[in-house]
């Protein structure tokens, strides 16, 4: 996943094939919360919201791993 001025590039693994398009709406949903998580804390504000990264469709998502790359 890299930063850039239009938004999120996320790179994405799966060891299950080809996502459906649930999965596919499931990690849309969660890279907005990431998106929104990463704009508050460009705002300046000393709060930050993952809220809507704790929401991600368990049904959909069996685990969300976030590692970082160099």
């Amino acid at each position: 996943m890299t930063r850039q001025q239009g938004g999120l590039v996320v790179e994405l693994n799966t060891s299950g094939g080809k996502l459906n398009s649930d999965e596919a709406t499931a990690i849309s949903q969660l890279s907005d919360g990431l998106q929104k998580a990463l704009d508050g804390l460009d705002a300046g504000t000393t709060q930050l919201d993952i809220s809507d990264l704790m929401k991600f469709d368990t049904s959909q998502l069996k685990s969300v791993d976030l590692n970082r790359s160099a």
